[in-house]
C-alpha cells in the first residue's frame, strides 16, 4: 500500500526560492478538498460521493443536458461527436465521484503542437520536475526519462518514494509533484494529432500546450476553426509560448482576436531553456552567492515562477475544468449552428436564384417570340434605318411578322384576278376549296385552330357568296330578258300575235319600237342586278379579308396564351414546384436550427450560472503575462 500523503512529502529547505509552503492547518485540509473537487466532511447521513454529487449537481446536470444535445447538432458517426460525448461523460463521472480514474490525483498534461515545440515541452517538464537540491541520480533520471521509450507514446510521471514494478509510470520524488495539497500526475504527450491524445489533453485538470512562435502562429492555434487541431482548446488550457524574453512581452504583443473572447485559453510566455540553465548554475555551486544570484535572475527571467503560481492557485480544478469544457462545447455547437445558418441562407439564395433564372428564361422565351418594346432612343434609330438591323430582328414580334407574311401571300389571291367576279362566274364551286388550299399553304402550323375558322365559317361564307354571285348575275340577266319580253307583250305582243294580217306591217313597225324599248328596259334591269351582285361579291371578299385580320389578331393572342400556358405548365412549373418543396424543407431546417440555438442558449446560461473560479486574481478569460 502507498503510505499516507504526508509521509511522502519531502522536506523543503528554507532557501527553496520558488516553492510555496502550505501550513498544516484545518484550512489546508479544506483547500485540499476544494482542489480535489470534493467537499469537506460530508453532512450527517451522506457519504462522501453523495456529498460530492450534491455539491456539483448543477454542473453534472448541465453536462448531461449538453451530452443529450450533441447528436442533434454534431454529425452522427463523426469523430467530433464521439470525442465530445466521451469528454463530457468522463467529466460528469469525475464530478459525481464515479470515475475509475485516480480521483486523488490532479492530472497535468503537456502537449507540443510541432517539432520545435516538442523540444520546448520536454525542457519545460524537466524544469518543473528538477529540484535545485535533488541528488545527481534524480536529475539524471529526469533528463533521461525518454531514453529507451517509444518516442511516439506518452509518458506518465507520478510521485513515489520506492519502485513499483506494477506501475508503468515514471516514479520520481520531485517536490513539484507534491506542490499542491493533492499529488500531481504529469503526462507528457508526443507530437500527435490522434483523437486519444487530444482527448487526454482536454480532460486533464491542467492542460498545458507548448507553442513555439517561430514555427506556429498563435492565431492559427486559437482561431475558431484551427488548422492545427481538429478540436478547440478549452478555456482552462495554459498555452505556454516558448520565447527567449518572456518577461518583456506585454499583452499588447498579442492581437486583439487572440486575447479577446470568453473561450480564449490562458497565454503564458516562458523560456524553459533558461530555467534549466538556472538550475544547472545553482546545482554547480549551491553555496556560491554568485550562482545563487544567477539562479534567481535566470529563473525569474524564464517566467517559470509565474507558471508555478498559476498552478498553485486554490482552485477546484475539476469544477473549473467542467465549466471550461462546457464553454468550449457551446462554442463548438455555436460554430456548427452558424454553419447550418449559412447553409440555410445559401440554400434560400440558391432557390431564389434558380427561380429567378426560370422566370427570366420564361420572359426571354416570350420576348424571343413576341419581341421587346424598344426604348425611345432605339425606336428612333430603328425608324431611321432602312437596312436590316439585327437588334430590331431580335426585338420584333415573330408571331405578328409571321401573320404579316401570311397576309402578304393571301392578299394578292383574295384581291387579285383569281377571285374577280367574272372569274368566279365560271368556277364558283372552286372558290371554297381553292381558298382553303391557299390558306393551308400559307398559314403557320401553330395556329391551326384559327386556320380552321378561316377554312370553315369564313371561307364557306365566301363560297356561298360566289354561288350567290352566279345566281344573281344570271338571275339579273334572265330578269332583264323577262322584263323586255313582258314590255313587248304588254304593248304590242298580244295584238301582233292575235291581230289581222292587214295590220301586220303597222304592227311590225310598232313592235320594232317596242322591242327597242323593252330591250333597253331589260338591259337596265340586268345591269342593275349584275352590279348589285358584283357589289355583294366584293363586299364578301372584303368581309373575308377583315375576318382574316380578326383571326390573325386572335391567333396572336392565342399564341401568346398558349406559349405562356406551355411555359407555366410544362417548363416553369418544374423549378417552381421544386423551389416550393425546397423552400418548405429549408423553412423546417431553419426552424430546427433556431430551436437548437435556443437550447444552446439555455446551456450557456446554465454554464454562466456555475460558480466562477478565479486563478490568483485573474479571471477565467484573462491572459497570463
Amino acid at each position: 500500500m502507498r503510505p499516507p500523503l504526508r509521509q511522502l512529502r519531502p522536506h523543503r529547505p528554507p532557501h527553496y526560492f520558488t516553492s510555496r509552503s502550505v501550513s498544516n492547518t484545518p484550512a489546508r485540509h479544506a483547500t485540499e478538498a476544494s482542489v480535489a473537487g470534493t467537499p469537506g466532511p460530508p453532512p450527517p447521513g451522506h457519504t462522501k460521493s453523495q456529498s460530492q454529487r450534491l455539491e456539483h449537481a448543477p454542473a453534472i446536470t448541465t453536462l448531461h443536458t449538453a451530452r443529450q444535445l450533441l447528436p442533434r447538432i454534431i454529425a452522427p458517426g463523426s469523430q467530433e461527436l464521439a470525442f465530445w460525448k466521451d469528454v463530457l461523460s468522463r467529466t460528469a463521472e469525475e464530478l459525481a465521484g464515479t470515475s475509475a480514474s485516480k480521483a486523488r490525483n490532479i492530472s497535468v498534461v503537456v502537449y507540443p503542437v510541432d517539432d520545435l515545440a516538442s523540444a520546448d515541452a520536454r525542457a519545460l517538464v524537466s524544469a518543473l520536475l528538477e529540484d535545485p537540491f535533488a541528488d545527481k541520480a534524480q536529475a539524471e533520471t529526469v533528463k533521461n526519462r525518454w531514453k529507451d521509450r517509444d518516442q511516439h507514446s506518452q509518458l506518465d510521471i507520478e510521485y513515489e518514494t520506492k519502485e513499483d514494478p506494477s506501475n508503468p509510470s515514471l516514479l520520481l520524488q520531485s517536490s513539484f509533484l507534491t506542490s499542491l495539497p493533492l499529488p500531481l500526475r504529469v503526462t507528457e504527450l508526443s507530437l500527435s494529432r490522434s483523437t486519444d491524445d487530444l482527448r487526454t489533453l482536454s480532460i486533464a485538470d491542467i492542460p498545458i500546450v507548448v507553442v513555439n512562435p517561430v514555427s506556429t502562429s498563435l492565431r492559427d492555434l486559437l482561431e475558431a476553426k484551427s488548422s492545427l487541431l481538429p478540436f478547440p482548446l478549452p478555456p482552462h488550457t495554459l498555452v505556454v509560448l516558448s520565447t527567449a524574453s518572456p518577461t518583456s512581452i506585454s499583452s499588447s504583443a498579442f492581437p486583439n482576436s487572440i486575447t479577446a473572447g470568453p473561450n480564449t485559453p490562458h497565454i503564458l510566455p516562458l523560456d524553459p531553456s533558461r530555467a534549466l540553465t538556472a538550475l544547472d548554475a545553482f546545482r554547480a555551486s549551491p553555496s556560491s552567492p554568485l550562482h545563487i544570484q544567477r539562479y534567481q535572475d535566470d529563473m525569474i527571467a524564464s517566467n517559470l515562477p509565474a507558471l508555478r503560481t498559476v498552478l498553485s492557485a486554490p482552485v477546484d480544478f475539476r469544477a473549473h475544468k467542467a465549466k471550461a469544457l462546457l464553454q468550449a462545447y457551446t462554442s463548438v455547437l455555436n460554430t456548427s449552428l452558424e454553419d447550418a445558418k449559412s447553409e440555410v441562407a445559401n440554400a434560400r439564395a440558391t432557390i431564389h436564384s434558380l427561380l429567378g433564372e426560370a422566370v427570366g428564361a420564361r420572359e426571354a422565351a416570350l420576348d424571343d417570340v413576341f419581341g421587346v418594346i424598344p426604348s425611345e432612343s432605339e425606336a428612333v434609330v430603328h425608324a431611321s434605318l432602312n437596312l436590316r438591323d439585327p437588334v430590331r430582328d431580335v426585338n420584333e414580334d415573330k408571331v405578328r411578322v409571321g401573320f404579316q407574311r401570311v397576309g402578304a401571300v393571301l392578299k394578292p389571291y383574295i384581291h387579285g384576278s383569281g377571285l374577280s367576279w367574272w372569274s368566279v362566274l365560271w368556277r364558283a364551286d372552286e372558290v371554297g376549296w381553292g381558298t382553303t388550299l391557299f390558306v393551308r399553304r400559307s398559314y403557320s402550323r401553330p395556329s391551326n385552330r384559327r386556320r380552321a375558322m378561316l377554312e370553315g365559317v369564313v371561307t364557306d361564307t365566301l363560297e356561298r357568296a360566289a354561288q350567290g354571285l352566279i345566281a344573281r348575275v344570271f338571275g339579273s340577266a334572265s330578269a332583264g330578258v323577262g322584263v323586255g319580253g313582258a314590255w313587248i307583250a304588254w304593248q304590242e305582243g298580244a295584238a301582233w300575235l292575235v291581230g289581222s294580217a292587214g295590220d301586220a306591217a303597222v304592227s311590225a313597225a310598232q313592235m320594232a319600237e317596242a322591242v327597242g324599248t323593252g330591250t333597253g328596259l331589260g338591259l337596265l334591269v340586268a345591269v342593275s342586278g349584275i352590279r348589285w351582285a358584283v357589289g355583294k361579291w366584293e363586299h364578301a371578299r372584303r368581309d373575308w379579308w377583315m375576318s382574316w385580320k380578326r383571326v390573325a389578331d386572335g391567333a396572336e393572342r392565342d399564341m401568346r396564351t398558349s406559349l405562356e400556358e406551355a411555359l407555366e405548365k410544362k417548363v416553369v412549373i418544374v423549378p417552381v414546384r421544386a423551389s416550393e418543396g425546397l423552400e418548405d424543407i429549408v423553412g423546417k431546417r431553419s426552424a430546427e436550427v433556431d430551436s437548437l440555438c435556443a437550447e444552446v442558449k439555455v446551456i450557456e446560461e446554465a454554464v454562466r450560472a456555475l460558480e466562477p473560479h478565479q486563478r490568483n486574481g485573474l479571471s477565467d478569460n484573462s491572459t497570463v503575462l
